[in-house]
C-alpha cells in the first residue's frame, strides 16, 4: 500500500489503492487461485524450494532484451509453478507499505525500468515447462506497455478514417474502453458503501464520491501522457537502449513549470498536431478525441499542479483523497512517524553539522557508519545520485547544505567513503578539528 506522501499525484495513488485496491486484489486472488504471482518484496517464501527452483539465468544477447532479468518476481513465481509448487495471493494480509513516486515524471522513471523487464518476458513465453497461466502473466505484463503503441495507432487511424468518412466515429470501441476503465471505480465505491468504518475514514459518502470523480477526471487527462511515455520507452528499448536499476525520487518535491515545459515538449507538440488534424476533419462525431488531446496539451501545467505539495495538503484539509492508513495509521506507520521525528530533531540539532563533520573525518566513525548502512541493506546506490551534494560538501562549507541534503549523503555508502578521502585532501583539518570539538 502506498502511504506517507502528500503531493496531489501521490495522494491520488494512495486513494486509488485504498478504495479500489482491495477489490482488485481480491478479484485477482479469486481467479488466479494457486497459480498466482507476487510483487517485489511483498512475499513470504519457502527458502528451500526457492533456492532449488528460482535461479535466474542471464538472457542471451545484449541488453536491453538480453542480460540480467529486471522484473524478476514474475519469473520467479513462474519457476516455482514449473517446479510443482503453488503460489497464492493472500488478499487478506496487510502490513506492507511503500512511499510512492510523487509526480508524473518520477512515476515514469519507475515505469521505464519495469517496461524493460516486462518486454524481456516476451522471450520466456514459449519456453518449455511453464504453466499456461504464467505465459498469460508474461503477455499481460508486456501488453501493459505495448498496448500504448496500439492505442496511439488507433487514434491515428481514427483521425485518418475521420478524414475519409466524417460521419463514422469509433464510438463503440471508445464506449467499451470507458466501461473497462470506470466500472472498477464504481465497484470499489459500492464496496466501500457497505463498510461504514472505511467509508467514514475516506471522508464519508459525499467526499469519497467527489474524490472518485476528481481522480477519474485526472486519470482521463493523464492517460495519454503515460501513453506517450510508454511509446517512447518501448521504442527506446527495441532500439537497444538499456536502463539500469536506479531509483526515482520519492520525496515531496514539486516540479516547477519551467522544468515541466522542458520535459513535456514532445507531449505538447503531439497535442498541437492532434488538434490540427482534428480541425481538418470538421466532424462533431470525433470531438471525443479532445479529451485525449487535452491531456497532451495540458501536460506541463498538469505536472506542476499534480506535484504540488501545498495543493495536496489543502485537499487533505478538505477531506479529499484520504486513505485509510492516513486516517487510521497502523502501529508500524505510527512507529515510523516517531522515528522520523527523532531523525528530524537530530538533523536540525545545533550540533548536527558537527556530527556530520566528525563522521566524514574520523576514519573509525566513518567505517562504523558505512557498516551499519551495509548491514541494514541501505545506501548501496551509486555515488552519481548525490555527486553534486558531495562536491558541495567538500568545496563549500557543509553548513550550507540543508539537513535533508546531509541526510542524503549520510545515507549513501559510496558518498561517505568518497567524502572521507576528499575531506582529508581539501578541508582545513586544523579548523575542522576545532569545529567538531565545539
Amino acid at each position: 500500500m502506498p502511504v506517507n506522501r502528500e503531493t496531489v499525484f501521490a495522494r491520488m495513488q494512495q486513494f486509488i489503492a485504498s478504495v479500489y485496491g482491495r477489490v482488485y486484489v481480491r478479484g485477482y486472488a479469486y481467479w488466479t487461485g494457486n497459480q498466482s504471482n507476487y510483487w517485489g518484496h511483498n512475499a513470504i517464501i519457502r527458502t528451500r524450494p526457492f533456492i532449488e527452483s528460482c535461479g535466474l539465468p542471464k538472457l542471451p544477447g545484449r541488453e536491453p532484451l538480453g542480460g540480467e532479468i529486471l522484473s524478476h518476481d514474475f519469473v520467479e513465481a513462474a519457476l516455482m509453478l514449473r517446479a510443482g509448487w503453488q503460489v497464492q495471493l493472500a488478499s487478506d494480509l496487510g502490513g506492507s507499505y511503500e512511499e510512492p513516486p510523487t509526480s508524473l515524471i518520477d512515476f515514469a522513471v519507475r515505469s521505464r525500468r519495469w517496461c524493460q523487464g516486462d518486454l524481456q518476458h516476451l522471450r520466456l513465453i514459449l519456453l518449455q515447462g511453464f504453466h499456461p497461466v504464467s505465459r498469460v502473466y508474461f503477455g499481460m505484463g508486456a501488453m501493459a506497455y505495448l498496448s500504448s503503441l496500439l492505442w496511439l495507432l488507433f487514434v491515428m487511424l481514427t483521425l485518418i478514417d475521420g478524414v475519409r468518412s466524417p460521419g463514422r466515429p469509433a464510438i463503440l470501441l471508445t464506449g467499451m474502453t470507458l466501461a473497462l476503465l470506470f466500472l472498477p471505480k464504481l465497484w470499489g465505491y459500492i464496496a466501500l458503501l457497505h463498510d461504514r468504518a472505511r467509508l467514514r475514514a475516506h471522508g464519508g459518502a459525499g467526499r469519497t464520491a467527489l474524490s472518485i470523480f476528481l481522480e477519474a477526471a485526472i486519470s482521463v487527462l493523464t492517460a495519454p501522457i503515460f501513453m506517450l511515455f510508454n511509446v517512447r520507452f518501448v521504442i527506446s528499448i527495441l532500439s537497444g537502449r538499456a536502463v539500469g536499476w536506479g531509483s526515482q525520487r520519492r520525496d515531496d518535491a514539486a516540479i516547477t513549470f519551467s522544468e515541466a515545459l522542458r520535459r513535456y515538449g514532445l507531449h505538447t507538440g503531439a497535442g498541437v498536431a492532434g488538434v490540427i488534424g482534428l480541425a481538418s476533419i470538421g466532424s462533431w462525431g470525433h470531438l471525443w478525441l479532445l479529451t485525449l488531446l487535452a491531456g497532451l496539451l495540458l501536460s506541463a501545467p498538469l505536472e506542476t499542479i499534480l506535484s504540488s505539495l501545498r495543493l495536496g495538503r489543502r485537499l487533505r484539509r478538505l477531506g479529499l483523497f484520504l486513505g485509510l492508513e492516513e486516517v487510521e495509521p497502523p502501529r508500524v506507520l505510527q512507529r515510523q512517524s516517531v522515528l522520523r521525528g527523532e531523525m528530524e530533531r537530530i538533523l536540525h540539532f545545533p550540533r548536527g553539522i558537527q556530527v556530520f563533520r566528525r563522521v566524514v573525518l574520523d576514519g573509525g566513525f566513518n567505517e562504523v557508519h558505512i557498516g551499519i548502512l551495509r548491514a541494514q541493506g541501505l545506501g548501496a546506490e551509486p555515488l552519481d545520485q548525490v555527486a553534486a551534494l558531495a562536491q558541495a560538501a567538500i568545496h563549500d562549507d557543509p553548513e550550507h547544505l540543508s539537513p535533508q541534503d546531509r541526510l542524503a549523503l549520510l545515507s549513501n555508502q559510496a558518498a561517505m567513503r568518497w567524502l572521507h578521502r576528499q575531506a582529508w585532501k581539501h578541508w582545513d583539518i586544523e579548523r575542522e578539528g576545532r569545529n567538531v570539538g565545539r
